[in-house]
């Protein structure tokens, strides 16, 4: 019908596929044109989680709390990380 509002569809910016890591943090990186999203691990539980996003990514890869690069590699494949108990992660996404 003209002029009705159609429903909105649901979105999320990130999910996660295991319910023992939660995000602490997104936001926009320091010193470049990225998103920084910090996770961490809090059921003592070692295991890994997939990230979807809501956005499309061009790549991501991980990096330490003052978000410098542990890997040179920017990674284009799904985000898969494995947490080991307690692990705080950061990664870095450009879009």
């Amino acid at each position: 019908m003209r002029g009705e509002a159609s429903a909105a569809q649901p979105f999320s910016l990130i999910s996660l596929s295991s319910d023992h890591i939660m995000i602490d943090a997104v936001k926009k990186a320091e010193n470049e044109s990225a998103m920084v999203i910090r996770l961490h691990e809090y059921a003592g539980i070692r295991g890994s989680v997939e990230l979807t996003t809501g956005i499309q990514i061009k790549g991501w890869r991980e990096c330490d709390l003052l978000e410098r690069p542990e890997v040179e590699d920017v990674k284009t494949d799904p985000i898969v990380l494995t947490f080991k108990p307690y692990e705080i992660k950061t990664i870095m996404l450009w879009k």
